[in-house]
């Protein structure tokens, strides 16, 4: 904790700082959009067509776990490039 401090005080990014990035969640936003809508189609085109009942919280994760998994990405890559700097 003590080093998260420091590095901020320091004028560097930190993880929060990454993760709280408007420039993260917006990326984090169009790879779910776009992996999100891929996954749904080849996971759950009998659902979608019809053929079977579609359930929404299975596609509600399809598109949350892309975003979680690209911010998280995002934000640890950011601090540690700052870090090297």
């Amino acid at each position: 904790m003590t080093r998260v401090v420091e590095q901020s005080r320091n004028g560097r990014m930190t993880f929060m700082d990454g993760l709280l990035d408007p420039r993260t969640i917006r990326r984090g936003l169009c790879i779910c959009l776009a992996v999100g809508t891929i996954l749904t189609l080849v996971n759950q085109w009998d659902n979608l067509t019809g053929q079977h009942m579609l359930y929404p919280w299975q596609t509600l994760f399809t598109y949350v776990v892309p975003f979680i998994v690209s911010t998280f990405s995002s934000a640890s890559a950011q601090a540690s490039l700052d870090q090297v700097r």
